[in-house]
């Protein structure tokens, strides 16, 4: 709580502010957003949020992950996952766009959570999903020489900006 304090105390306009997390920072990211909800006035609200590749569901137990279509092309350990809560879909109050890629694991988690997220009235989603990457391609795309899909990654998330907030 203290850096969206610090950042109002130093004049930053909460239009100026783009709220982003990746993996289990994008988890961060929508608890955050989720206390802003149920704390209605406690501080502003961001600008927008980007979800990149986001760790919805941090109680996943490593049997779960086994049995993912996508465990085969995806480089996350079950023992990591298998830790945490779980996130439910609210309204989110700001333009919201979710990266996710089509061979990790948590790829169904994010379109169900997306597929929730746009029957909640006055949610404003996109999903923009890299079919042939594993988890985290921005950190990844260097480490599997898919530089390309980090960089229309980054561009799909800069469109979205630029439809949606004010930059």
């Amino acid at each position: 709580m203290r850096v969206p304090a610090h950042l109002f105390s130093l004049g930053v306009r909460p239009s100026a502010i783009i709220l982003s997390g990746d993996s289990a920072g994008g988890n961060l990211a929508l608890a955050f957003m989720r206390y802003l909800h149920d704390h209605d006035g406690l501080f502003p609200t961001p600008a927008a949020l980007l979800l990149w590749n986001p760790r919805l569901d941090l109680a996943t137990n490593a049997e779960t992950i086994r049995d993912s279509e996508n465990y085969p092309t995806d480089y996350l350990p079950p023992a990591f996952l298998s830790w945490g809560a779980r996130l439910h879909p609210t309204s989110l109050g700001v333009p919201t766009w979710i990266q996710v890629s089509g061979r990790e694991v948590f790829r169904d988690d994010c379109v169900r959570y997306f597929n929730a997220l746009q029957k909640i009235k006055g949610n404003d989603v996109e999903l923009y999903e890299i079919s042939d990457a594993s988890h985290n391609v921005i950190l990844t795309a260097n480490l599997v020489d898919r530089k390309e899909y980090a960089k229309q990654a980054a561009e799909n998330a800069a469109d979205f900006l630029k439809s949606r907030v004010l930059l």
